[in-house]
């Protein structure tokens, strides 16, 4: 990918008259240490409890799936600075095969309420038609954003989105009691080794078939994940039935976020159990290992994320497990005529 190129100029429905402002597309690797910024910015301003670097925006942006950044990516400037982004890309769904037509945007805190983000949106949907129009088949428009984020909320609500789906973050303090885990008898947790990559990722995508909002991964996703620069399998519990892969908690450290946030928390997140494993207390006990490991690195806390209406009961799992809930987040989705 090349350091910089030529920018093409871009001009949403609407676009604000607001002196010295003007979008543009995307402006080739110099674009990713302003987008971390901005994010950062945001998050901050949000009280999101989540920063990101350069690097992991690089990743990202380096392995998208239905996504050409020449044409769907869009970046507002006031006089030649970033002041927001957004993006936007589709995926079909296992479970409904409708279209879903996903849209991101991120917007300074001194240029909210200003008309950039009705803009923003307006470009992002224009452009999703345009993209989604030869796909005879069902379609939405999804957004999604944080309790703590009622602009987000408030522009699609204004835009004619519903509320579709709730999701919470949860947390567990780390130094009260952790059972000791037991492992379905058969089952045992293996070290990862670069083997492993594949089958593991393959059983993630497989277990995860059964979830609201699944879309089949890529070879783009897959590389994306193998990327990531808390990419660290040392973490990882993963059980063993023989040769296949039962079940697994691929668990993270950002260790990015820790002096800034002044927190050392562990993810236990993504966690998934394959259909012929289900029922027997491995996920739980997967917990339980995942837990114990991150406890004897250092964090303090562990956390994930959770469908509050998941078909397979992980939220009472993981209350079970003594997580607690600390945010709210949602998405809200709109037909696409």
């Amino acid at each position: 990918m090349n350091a910089s190129k030529t920018q093409t100029l871009f001009s949403p429905p609407n676009a604000p008259q607001l002196p010295g402002l003007s979008f543009r597309g995307f402006g080739g690797e110099a674009d990713f240490a302003h987008m971390a910024e901005l994010i950062n910015v945001c998050n901050r301003a949000d009280k999101l409890d989540e920063r990101t670097t350069a690097e992991e925006v690089r990743n990202n942006y380096t392995h998208l799936t239905n996504c050409d950044l020449d044409r769907d990516f869009l970046v507002a400037e006031i006089d030649g600075q970033m002041v927001g982004y957004s993006r936007v890309w589709w995926v079909e769904e296992t479970d409904t095969g409708r279209i879903v037509a996903f849209h991101i945007g991120v917007l300074h805190p001194d240029w909210r309420r200003k008309g950039i983000g009705s803009a923003m949106l307006a470009w992002n949907q224009q452009r999703l038609r345009e993209k989604v129009a030869e796909l005879d088949k069902p379609k939405i428009f999804r957004g999604f954003f944080d309790e703590s984020q009622p602009g987000d909320k408030a522009l699609l609500q204004g835009d004619g989105y519903q509320a579709e789906r709730f999701f919470f973050e949860m947390k567990r303090d780390l130094s009260e009691p952790i059972p000791e885990p037991q492992l379905p008898e058969g089952l045992e947790i293996r070290p990862v080794e670069e083997a492993h990559y594949r089958p593991i990722w393959d059983a993630k995508d497989e277990a995860f078939r059964d979830h609201w909002g699944h879309s089949p991964s890529t070879e783009e996703s897959y590389q994306r994940w193998l990327n990531s620069p808390h990419f660290e399998p040392s973490l990882w519990q993963v059980a063993w039935d023989g040769d296949q892969v039962a079940g697994m908690i691929l668990n993270v450290i950002f260790h990015n976020e820790d002096e800034e946030l002044d927190r050392k928390w562990g993810w236990t997140d993504p966690i998934c159990v394959r259909r012929p494993w289900r029922r027997r207390g491995l996920a739980s006990n997967l917990l339980y290992a995942s837990m114990r490991l991150l406890k004897d690195r250092g964090r303090e806390w562990a956390a994930l994320g959770v469908d509050v209406d998941n078909p397979l009961g992980a939220l009472k799992l993981y209350e079970n497990a003594g997580y607690k809930l600390h945010a709210r987040f949602e998405t809200w989705q709109k037909t696409i005529d």
